[in-house]
């Protein structure tokens, strides 16, 4: 987009400007970083892998209309058209993105982006302790776009005032044997077993919020 393509499949001018320049890895600003990293994950280092790219694209390039079958209905997969996009959608797209701060997640905890209202941001295990009343009545006035913020800060502030379960201590492990050999463990594999374990606990939370504030209807 910065500074164009010459290939005869992907003809494409050079913009140029700050919006579309390259990351800087070395630049003062955290942005400029930030995108350079993001640029250069699949050339330097296993940051964004070929199938977290291939949902993005389908994300992007992919959407779902109705259609008759019949007596009833149904929903199929279409391609998105973007013929009609012009650089005006994409300054809609960019002034949007300025009413958000990047900050960073705690290593042991995600963030849940809530598919409701505005689509706030909040901690997967503040959203978990909540009990069923105050996230039904939070998911809900999350739902009415209308209403203020101030509502929902109130169920955010009673939510974190719910006393915290300690979890039991577990048991010591009996002594191993001296003369056992020992397997260092794999900083990736753990990295990745970490990670399988969030979004299980994500997927968990979601079904049971789906079902207390009844997001969608029962199946027939």
């Amino acid at each position: 987009m910065h500074d164009g393509s010459h290939h005869p499949a992907l003809s494409t001018p050079a913009y140029g400007g700050e919006l579309f320049a390259s990351g800087d890895p070395d630049g003062v600003d955290g942005l400029s970083r930030a995108v350079a990293v993001f640029e250069s994950a699949c050339f330097q280092q296993d940051v964004l892998s070929d199938y977290d790219v291939y949902r993005a694209l389908e994300r992007i390039t992919r959407t779902k209309v109705r259609v008759r079958q019949g007596r009833s209905s149904t929903w199929v997969a279409a391609p998105v058209d973007f013929s009609d996009l012009s650089s005006e959608y994409i300054g809609i797209l960019y002034e949007g993105l300025l009413d958000f701060e990047l900050r960073t997640a705690p290593a042991d905890d995600a963030v849940v982006f809530l598919g409701v209202g505005n689509q706030p941001a909040l901690l997967l295990s503040r959203l978990e302790e909540m009990e069923d009343g105050p996230l039904k009545n939070l998911l809900e006035k999350m739902k009415d776009t209308s209403s203020g913020a101030d509502e929902v800060e109130e169920d955010s502030e009673a939510a974190d005032q719910q006393d915290e379960e300690e979890e039991p201590e577990a048991a010591e492990d009996d002594e191993e044997d001296p003369g056992a050999s020992k397997v260092e463990p794999d900083p990736e594999d753990e990295a990745q077993d970490e990670l399988h374990a969030i979004r299980s606990r994500a997927e968990t939370w979601g079904r049971r919020a789906v079902e207390v504030a009844r997001l969608l209807p029962k199946p027939r």
